[in-house]
């Protein structure tokens, strides 16, 4: 946890709206003539992907994807191929929990629509038929996308934003700027150095004994999922990309019972149980997707996972019958 016994220096906040949220890089103010233009230029990077990577365009590259790739090859930019290729990899990696390649079964509950609808089992059986990134076809030789399942449609929600502040990321580096911390909405974030005064103990990120000495850091809240505008503690971040999925704003009830938007991709159903999770991994593309994921594989599952990757960490809010109605589990982290 960061030192709080101190007060963090000021920041110049740069700000746009792209998908969907509000991106945002803060710099120490003492940086901010020197970056200004890099952190500009950054913005304008995630801008660029917004274009390629949205659904919601019918003129961006998924668009396009959607509408030919059932009944021919689509030829892609390479990096989009690559951002594909690591899509199917996490398919794979993570047991089907992250998919691309669900968003009729987003349809079918009428989460696209800000509308409810409580599916059959039938139903739910047949969307399924036109889901799963193994339906996704990558031809390296010629960079082109292809679908072997009538009706499937791709959707980069659930990294889009990563994708965005990694390549922000990359400008900002670039630019030798090594204090900076980029957020894509309330969900995402990656950050390099930190923030003037916000220390921590080093011992935080691994180092013990003597060289346990303070380092600087950028502070990130933990929200309270049933009461947002409190916190139930702060994390440390440097050098390192952070996630949270969470259903506390995305969901409906229905005869008593509640439905959340996070769907598990192999099921159809939504995923009942958990409040949120938050994920530490090495880039934001990585961590936006984990976080979808954990929350779908749960606790055990994930401890799997983190136990092969241990530059990846995750906190869980558990449902909870017993006040304060939230429990909290750390994944390769204590906090």
């Amino acid at each position: 946890m960061p030192d709080k016994n101190h007060s963090p220096g000021p920041l110049t906040v740069f700000r746009r709206a792209a998908m969907a949220s509000d991106f945002e890089i803060s710099l120490n103010e003492e940086d901010s003539d020197l970056f200004a233009e890099s952190a500009l230029n950054a913005l304008d990077e995630v801008d660029r992907l917004e274009e390629m990577l949205t659904y919601f365009r019918s003129s961006s590259w998924i668009s396009r994807i959607n509408a030919l790739a059932s009944e021919m090859n689509v030829k892609v930019p390479e990096e989009l191929f690559q951002y594909l290729k690591e899509c199917k990899d996490l398919f794979r990696e993570t047991e089907g929990a992250f998919d691309i390649a669900c968003t009729p079964l987003w349809d079918l509950w009428g989460f696209a629509r800000h509308e409810r609808n409580i599916p059959t089992d039938r139903e739910i059986q047949e969307t399924l038929e036109k889901c799963g990134s193994d339906h996704l076809i990558l031809k390296e030789e010629d960079l082109s996308v292809a679908f072997d399942r009538e009706g499937l449609r791709i959707n980069m929600g659930g990294i889009g934003k990563g994708i965005a502040l990694d390549r922000a990321s990359c400008i900002m580096d670039r630019d030798d700027a090594k204090n900076y911390l980029l957020q894509g909405g309330k969900s995402s974030a990656i950050a390099r150095g930190g923030r003037k005064n916000d220390w921590i103990r080093s011992d935080h990120f691994g180092s013990k004994g003597s060289d346990a000495l303070k380092r600087i850091c950028w502070s990130i809240g933990i929200a309270d999922p049933l009461h947002p505008d409190q916190r139930l503690g702060e994390l440390a971040l440097q050098d390192r990309a952070l996630s949270t999925s969470g259903s506390q704003f995305q969901f409906f009830r229905y005869k008593g019972k509640r439905y959340a938007h996070i769907l598990d991709p192999r099921t159809g159903q939504p995923v009942s149980g958990i409040h949120s999770t938050i994920v530490l991994a090495p880039t934001a593309r990585l961590a936006d997707a984990l976080s979808t994921a954990f929350y779908v594989l749960g606790p055990d599952r994930t401890e799997d996972y983190c136990r092969n990757h241990s530059d990846t960490s995750a906190v869980f809010l558990l449902e909870s019958k017993k006040a304060p109605y939230i429990e909290i589990k750390t994944v390769n982290i204590d906090l």
